[in-house]
């Protein structure tokens, strides 16, 4: 996209952003899952009781309070830093990378704002430096990578996950394994069935506390059932297989595939094989997942790019994450 095009996209980003931090910041307690979790984090932080384990939180909660002393305009405020700096770093990206600002910003907005920003807000942070942390895998600098993904594990320690990736090479693809592999581990889940065992004897080899709170969770899931089952075949995983197939299809009939395209191809097929390999521990399989899903802010311009006729696959994307808002992402805020 030329710059020139660019600059007419800066002022509506501005204002956009701008009412997207504010509906972010004075959102009701309570009306999304995590908010009022974040609350009492927040008053516990007061006294010097920190439950939430990530610096940021309680460097942001020692700002917050140092500042105001009602804990509603605090908490609000708190959310502010949080909203601000993420929502900042992925408009940048966006304005910066993207090939169709417009389709990123329609992606951003239905699938992952008010999943980051009004209630995972931890982990919408430490995407945000994903996201921006994409660019450099693409150019192969892999120190500024590891820099991006450090600040991300400082927001939320899943983050760590992500480390890996530094690995990840733009210079060659094989379509078929990276096509094949999700599927391989998805036909793997459904012969074996329990992954738990596999999952408990890799997990042994972590390094404290992150052994014992990944061996926690498939615990909880067992003996408590404390988190909700993951469904393989979702409406929403499967869409994404669909347009990753799309992808690679379009990328096997194009004359050269980009960097980008691979990195993109990539992160597609890492996302889905995490995804089924640890569905068995349904809050993993789903925060691998949507960390790594954040990468489609700037993958579907590639993949809308790369099939033709584009008006027509960007018209089925900008329905498909309009629909995925309406039925999924507004219950998460009770709508």
């Amino acid at each position: 996209m030329l710059s020139g095009t660019k600059k007419i996209y800066l002022l509506p980003m501005f204002f956009l952003g701008m009412v997207l931090i504010v509906l972010t910041s004075l959102r009701p307690i309570g009306i999304d899952a995590d908010s009022l979790s974040y609350l009492e984090a927040y008053k516990l932080a007061q006294n010097g009781i920190y439950v939430i384990s990530e610096p940021t939180f309680n460097f942001f909660s020692l700002i917050s309070t140092t500042f105001f002393y009602d804990n509603n305009i605090g908490i609000g405020f708190l959310f502010f830093i949080y909203a601000g700096l993420s929502i900042s770093i992925k408009f940048y990206t966006i304005y910066k990378y993207s090939s169709s600002i417009y389709l990123s910003i329609l992606v951003y907005v239905c699938v992952f704002y008010i999943l980051h920003e009004m209630t995972q807000i931890r982990v919408g942070l430490a995407s945000a430096f994903f996201l921006l942390g994409i660019h450099d895998l693409i150019m192969g600098n892999k120190r500024k990578y590891l820099m991006k993904i450090f600040l991300a594990c400082l927001c939320h320690f899943s983050s760590l996950v992500l480390i890996p990736l530094v690995f990840v090479s733009a210079e060659r693809v094989n379509l078929k394994i990276i096509l094949l592999t999700p599927v391989l581990m998805l036909c793997a889940v459904l012969i074996i069935g329990d992954m738990n065992p596999i999952l408990i004897s890799l997990f042994q080899y972590l390094p404290e506390p992150l052994s014992s709170k990944a061996i926690s969770y498939i615990v909880g899931v067992e003996q408590f059932g404390r988190f909700d089952s993951v469904n393989i075949f979702s409406k929403f995983t499967l869409s994404v297989f669909s347009f990753f197939i799309l992808y690679t299809i379009a990328c096997a009939k194009g004359k050269c595939i980009k960097p980008a395209d691979i990195i993109f191809l990539k992160l597609f097929s890492i996302m889905l094989t995490l995804f089924y390999f640890f569905s068995s521990v349904p809050v993993l399989a789903s925060r691998i997942f949507e960390l790594l899903a954040v990468s489609m802010i700037l993958s579907f311009p590639e993949i809308c790019k790369k099939i033709q006729p584009s008006w027509i696959i960007t018209l089925v994307v900008s329905f498909w994450v309009c629909l995925y808002c309406y039925l999924v992402n507004l219950k998460l805020i009770g709508m």
